[in-house]
């Protein structure tokens, strides 16, 4: 598997800590989903500027409700 959303992918995932995933804002816009963290700018490798990302930790499960307000998890 090659390509640009491959090396992207690579990047972020290397930005996340345990128990955490990082994606771009475009991603978090595109899943319709709450618990993520505010928007921070992250430069990575490849990119002339600073991509927008947010962050995901596993603790925001508590915290994650569905559509009809029941909480996820």
């Amino acid at each position: 598997v090659i390509g640009d959303s491959v090396n992207m992918s690579a990047r972020l995932c290397s930005q996340a800590q345990v128990g955490e995933i990082v994606v771009d804002v475009d991603t978090v816009t595109a899943a319709a989903t709450k618990g993520f963290a505010a928007v921070e700018s992250l430069h990575v490798k490849g990119r002339a500027q600073a991509i927008g990302v947010q962050r995901w930790h596993v603790s925001a499960l508590g915290k994650i409700t569905d559509l009809t307000g029941e909480k996820i998890g």
